[in-house]
């Protein structure tokens, strides 16, 4: 995608649009992002249409996607140690 501006409408097809978040700041590896959108997992971005058989995405699809996946607090696997930890 390299440092040119993308318009908000522009089309892209999922490896695009993978390099392009990643461009931004949220990093997502190949395998993760195929994942996410997988039909069985239904994670990923909206998909706009499809060209052929390859799913495209609108550019500010998946920018609103990646930011709604950003959390304010750290992940935990012990969420209630947690909580304790910061209880007064």
């Amino acid at each position: 995608m390299g440092n040119e501006p993308v318009s908000p409408e522009q089309l892209m097809r999922r490896e695009e649009l993978r390099e392009y978040l990643s461009g931004l700041g949220y990093p997502l590896t190949r395998g993760t992002f195929a994942q996410l959108c997988s039909p069985a997992r239904g994670e990923g971005p909206r998909v706009w249409g499809y060209w052929g058989r390859s799913p495209v995405y609108r550019a500010s699809d998946g920018l609103e996607w990646a930011k709604g996946r950003v959390r304010q607090r750290k992940y935990s696997i012990h969420p209630q140690k947690d909580e304790e930890a910061h209880a007064p």
